[in-house]
């Protein structure tokens, strides 16, 4: 069963900008988190905003912010969860103009996951792949 709560807009604090949700990803960790299996691993107190995957635009960067400017277009991790209309974020990249909003919220979790395993591969410049 899912309640919707109206809660105040967040603020971005120093490192945070807030985005603008324009799309939310769904992934497995959130599936898990509602469930309820996380629960050892992950506290939660309610009310919580879940949703670690969100595209939007930057309408508020917090101070020592130097990667992202109002208005600016992004993808990446919601810090205060995604399902929301505001999202704080430290960890987005820009989103390329020609990407759709809702295939940008779905890239975050599968594209580090992508950087994770070539990282791990240690390929060098000319090694077959």
């Amino acid at each position: 069963m899912c309640y919707l709560k109206d809660l105040s807009t967040p603020e971005a604090g120093p490192g945070q900008a807030r985005v603008r949700v324009r799309a939310a990803g769904i992934n497995p960790y959130d599936t898990k988190l509602r469930a309820g299996l996380l629960r050892e691993y992950v506290p939660t107190t309610l009310p919580t905003i879940p949703g670690l995957e969100v595209a939007g635009t930057a309408d508020q960067v917090g101070a020592g912010v130097d990667w992202a400017e109002v208005g600016d277009e992004v993808f990446g991790f919601a810090d205060s969860g995604g399902y929301a209309e505001y999202a704080l974020v430290t960890k987005v990249v820009p989103k390329p103009r020609e990407l759709d909003w809702t295939t940008a919220a779905a890239l975050p979790i599968a594209a580090e996951a992508a950087c994770g395993v070539l990282d791990q591969l240690a390929l060098t410049d000319g090694e077959p792949s």
